[in-house]
């Protein structure tokens, strides 16, 4: 039985170093990535959205490229299907990312692919094929796949984490 929890107690211990270490990796394009959520915070700050649809549409969409892009279609009050299809259209780099990602992660439910999927912008995907070109090495441990899922995971989180602080940001000082 002590064996069993120290062997889990490691397991732990490795899955917080690779979150830590997927932080970490993504901090190192934070200034980037803030100044970018910054511009695009202001620019959805000086729409015609309200600081809540603002802020909503921050959190919801997560793709500064497609925010910048519907803003004005939203200005024009196009059909929402116009705006749709052209964030759709700004975004088909997602689709080849997940092309790219999904042999390394396709042991995983689909819950917890989608969720990559949503968190998963420019920089994670960058980040993780450049640590990881190869999908599933043949001498590769079940704890390092999961420690490749969880720098992932670690990726992910910054990201967002740095944009969301940068977008909100620039809407509140548009505002």
């Amino acid at each position: 039985h002590k064996e069993y929890r120290r062997q889990r107690q490691m397991c732990i211990r490795d899955r917080q170093l690779a979150f830590q270490d997927g932080l970490r990796t993504m901090s190192k394009s934070g200034v980037t990535i803030f100044t970018w959520a910054l511009v695009t915070g202001l620019a959805m700050g000086k729409s015609t959205l309200t600081l809540w649809q603002a802020v909503s549409m921050s959190l919801l969409v997560f793709a500064g490229t497609a925010q910048l892009a519907a803003l004005p279609l939203i200005a024009l009050g196009l059909p929402v299907w116009t705006i749709l299809i052209t964030a759709f259209v700004v975004n088909l780099r997602f689709v080849i990312f997940s092309i790219g990602m999904q042999a390394h992660f396709c042991s995983l439910p689909l819950w917890r692919r989608a969720t990559l999927g949503y968190f998963t912008a420019d920089f994670g995907y960058l980040m993780y094929t450049s640590r990881y070109p190869e999908a599933h090495p043949p001498e590769e441990s079940a704890t390092a796949r999961r420690s490749r899922i969880t720098f992932m995971y670690g990726l992910t989180c910054g990201n967002w984490s740095i944009w969301q602080l940068g977008s909100l940001l620039g809407i509140v000082f548009a505002g």
